[in-house]
């Protein structure tokens, strides 16, 4: 049984959507803040995540079961900016504008406990699989704060090569920020959110 403080849920109540979880209370959706999961047990939560994908899925806004920021970011960068996303498996690049230029979309959710603004690895930086990258990143409620596109050619001059992992990483603050080549999209990437 799952206990909210509105009503009760039972576990073959789990194929309802996002929405019905959530009821609307005085015009607004509740928020993050105002949702009290304490009392599910982990299976319990562990299903509603997997309810809650499920259903962005169905709504074509992830594609994939992982975590979902990712998928929302490239659905978002798609919508934008009238990518086609290749499939999941491709390597290097996320999508291809009208034009053939290739993107590669990184996100970041920076929080209270955690405010970097680290990418995740850019691997085989030198084979140029993209031309652009876009840098998207949240806040702690998963509203875009900042879109950045950043040509192929800038990201050697402020990433850091891992030998470990074999990969480039790109920390979104300071001189990149500021470089000429910098494209911010932050507006139009905001809309396609909106229109989300």
């Amino acid at each position: 049984m799952f206990h909210f403080s509105i009503f009760t849920l039972y576990a073959s109540d789990l194929d309802l959507t996002l929405l019905n979880y959530f009821k609307i209370k005085g015009g607004a959706l509740l928020d993050s803040q105002t949702i009290d999961l304490s009392s599910f047990n982990t299976i319990e939560l562990l299903r509603l995540q997997t309810k809650v994908i499920g259903e962005l899925k169905g709504r074509s806004i992830v594609r994939t079961n992982n975590n979902p920021l990712a998928d929302y970011a490239e659905y978002l960068a798609a919508k934008a900016l009238g990518l086609e996303l290749c499939v999941n498996s491709q390597t290097g690049h996320d999508g291809k504008d009208v034009h053939g230029l290739r993107y590669e979309v990184k996100a970041r959710r920076v929080t209270t406990t955690n405010p970097s603004r680290q990418l995740s690895s850019i691997r085989k930086l030198n084979e140029k699989h993209f031309d652009w990258l876009l840098a998207i990143i949240f806040d702690e409620a998963f509203i875009v704060d900042q879109a950045i596109l950043l040509p192929h050619e800038a990201i050697a001059d402020y990433a850091t090569h891992r030998d470990h992992t074999n990969s480039h990483i790109l920390v979104m603050k300071g001189a990149v920020l500021k470089d000429q080549r910098l494209k911010d999209i932050t507006e139009r990437i905001r809309a396609a959110q909106l229109e989300s």
